[in-house]
């Protein structure tokens, strides 16, 4: 899971902000998220991925360089605050949209490990921990990745307080 790392408002950004400064900005032949979820909780499929058949090399997106070839990412547009700090910003809307994608993936894919983007490099994004989200859901145990190498937990849970 990640975050936009930009602040979070129904003016901010929308899906296709994204796409297109990925595409257009960075050059990528397509977006780093597969889905986005935007401040309204709507969720932009940005990138088509069909898990039924399993993960297939032509739904790769960008999202976290060396994971990209067996992640599907996900994205809420947020995560930080006015002064540009890292914080949780989801709305209601985006915290039930998420869950609804998360579940669902679980559902497709019951062997799935789901993380945050800050487990597997050293950035804040999505500026919240992801395990207790899991845990939240009520996902199995087997389905959390705990990780946290950079110790972005404590960190994450003193910003959010």
């Amino acid at each position: 899971l990640h975050c936009t790392a930009s602040q979070s408002s129904a003016e901010g950004w929308k899906a296709s902000d994204v796409v297109f400064f990925h595409e257009n900005k960075l050059g990528w032949d397509r977006p780093g998220y597969s889905k986005i979820v935007e401040f309204d909780g709507k969720i932009v499929d940005t990138w088509n991925v069909d898990l039924s058949d399993g993960f297939q090399p032509y739904e790769i997106t960008y999202g976290a360089a060396e994971y990209n070839p067996f992640c599907v990412h996900v994205c809420y547009i947020g995560g930080i605050n006015a002064s540009g700090e890292a914080r949780d910003t989801r709305t209601r809307e985006q915290y039930e949209s998420l869950s609804t994608i998360v579940v669902d993936m679980v559902r497709q894919c019951p062997d799935i490990l789901v993380c945050g983007h800050n487990q597997l490099h050293n950035k804040a994004c999505p500026s919240f921990w992801v395990p207790d989200f899991c845990d939240e859901l009520g996902l199995p145990q087997k389905n959390i990745f705990r990780e946290d190498q950079f110790g972005y937990k404590k960190y994450l849970a003193k910003l959010n307080s």
